[in-house]
């Protein structure tokens, strides 16, 4: 018996150092939105997420490009809310709204709100936001496009109004066709820039 004792305290011990069983993994760290470029942000820079989080179009113009046509979209707004959890902020779009897009009579619409949306941190006051949407409109007499994305990730970059570098996200990303007539794109891209404004005019990606 002493015997069989010791071979079973040996295998523990064996099960131990190789990790089985051992120390819980840690847990991933909260993203937040930060006044200032700090990781992890002071708390007392941490903004509140009670507001819509976005912005206009700003640096790249946005853009889709069709087999036999670019619409383009000078004009345009982004926002989402997001929640704090333990990891990425997660949310959903709210707004999502190229216009004066051309040429005529041609445009682009997300015909939804509520795409899923996660922004986190990367490091150095930057961050990746992954959207995920559907039925979104591509339209000009012909074609008529209805597309979906797998994940769009955009670059989210720190930075201040005040400094003449504002807080910016941009991407470029494949759309797939849903549906349509015309020369539809399979897949189409999409370009897109927007300078964030809210909730402030300096932020930061950063952890709690």
């Amino acid at each position: 018996m002493r015997i069989v004792g010791l071979f079973v305290v040996a295998t523990v011990a064996a099960l131990a150092v190789a990790g089985v069983g051992g120390a819980a993994p840690a847990l991933a760290k909260t993203s937040v939105l930060c006044m200032v470029n700090e990781d992890p942000c002071p708390e007392e820079d941490i903004y509140s997420l009670k507001k819509e989080i976005g912005g206009g179009q700003g640096g790249t113009s946005f853009e889709v490009a069709l087999p036999e046509v670019t619409i383009s979209c000078p004009i345009g707004k982004f926002f989402m809310v997001l929640s704090e959890t333990e990891g990425p902020l997660v949310g959903k779009v709210t707004r999502w709204k190229p216009v004066n897009c051309g040429p005529e009579p041609c445009y682009f619409e997300a015909l939804e709100t509520g795409y899923s949306a996660e922004l986190e941190a990367t490091g150095g006051g930057d961050g990746t936001l992954t959207v995920v949407a559907s039925n979104l409109l591509a339209r000009c007499v012909s074609p008529i496009c209805f597309y979906s994305t797998t994940p769009i990730e955009f670059t989210v970059e720190g930075g201040s109004y005040l400094e003449g570098s504002p807080p910016h996200m941009a991407t470029e990303a494949a759309m797939g066709l849903e549906s349509g007539f015309g020369a539809c794109g399979n897949p189409a891209t999409l370009r897109a820039g927007y300078n964030i404004f809210e909730p402030g005019p300096v932020l930061y990606v950063s952890h709690r």
